[in-house]
């Protein structure tokens, strides 16, 4: 029989880094302080992290968790959007379809919380998507101007708008929740309106440009993989080493002085 996993399960957030604020403290001191080695580091764990902790242990659900019926199965979304990832960066007209903006949808939600609209891509009908999302993809790199041309979408505000964006131009960062508050952009209850993305969008590039050197460069999406993997890696129950260890290479935040 099948094993089936609620988004719980595997996400750190839950109902929000509000309360678990001290998940986000390595990833935080790294974004403060952190080296463009450190970052390179935790990009290139992003891909073996999430694998690790959604292919294993049965088939991750998501949805309201008291309404069974409603639970969507959202198993290998994470390769699904990798490989969607490399179709889109590899096209010369690329668009999504229905298909393709639900398996966006489907990461967003794993990675983050159930939001209350989370069906309402559903109610998109494939010509529609495919028309709109290669308007908005063509437009790059005015991002601004493709977010407008995705607005006509149902179920696609600004943070849904850059997981797609993010797929054709890696100067647009993914705008999750881990990054948006490590970042400083977001400190208790995020918007998520355009606003917000616009200050978040220039606080990333502006990391990406003072972390990168002549010979190395590190774009804004490897710096949310970097983010991601670091708060993961060094927090969820599967991948954190012990309290104990002294092997361990997540970035520890600094030590508050003590009052006197």
């Amino acid at each position: 029989m099948t094993k089936f996993r609620k988004v719980a399960d595997v996400q750190l957030s839950g109902n929000g880094y509000r309360k678990n604020g001290w998940v986000l403290d390595g990833a935080r001191s790294m974004f403060e302080t952190g080296t463009l080695s450190e970052f390179l580091k935790f990009s290139e764990m992003y891909n073996d992290t999430a694998s690790k902790i959604l292919d294993d242990g049965g088939k991750v659900i998501y949805g309201p968790q008291n309404q069974a019926s409603k639970n969507k199965n959202a198993t290998d979304v994470h390769k699904l959007f990798s490989g969607l990832m490399s179709r889109i960066e590899a096209s010369s007209n690329p668009s999504l379809t229905l298909a393709d903006l639900q398996t966006v949808r489907d990461w967003k939600m794993v990675r983050n919380r159930v939001r209350q609209n989370w069906l309402l891509v559903d109610s998109n009908d494939d010509e529609t998507v495919q028309r709109t999302t290669q308007e908005a993809l063509a437009t790059l790199p005015d991002w601004e101007a493709s977010m407008s041309t995705l607005d006509a979408l149902m179920g696609v505000g600004p943070a849904t708008a850059s997981f797609i964006l993010a797929l054709r131009d890696p100067t647009i960062p993914i705008f999750s929740e881990e990054l948006a508050r490590c970042s400083g952009i977001v400190s208790t209850s995020a918007k998520y309106d355009r606003k917000e993305y616009r200050e978040f969008h220039a606080a990333i590039n502006e990391k990406a440009t003072s972390l990168s050197t002549k010979t190395t460069k590190i774009t804004p999406r490897q710096i949310e993989q970097a983010t991601w993997a670091c708060v993961y890696s060094s927090s969820h129950p599967k991948l954190a080493p012990p309290a104990d260890s002294k092997d361990s290479d997540v970035p520890k935040p600094p030590k508050k002085k003590a009052k006197r």
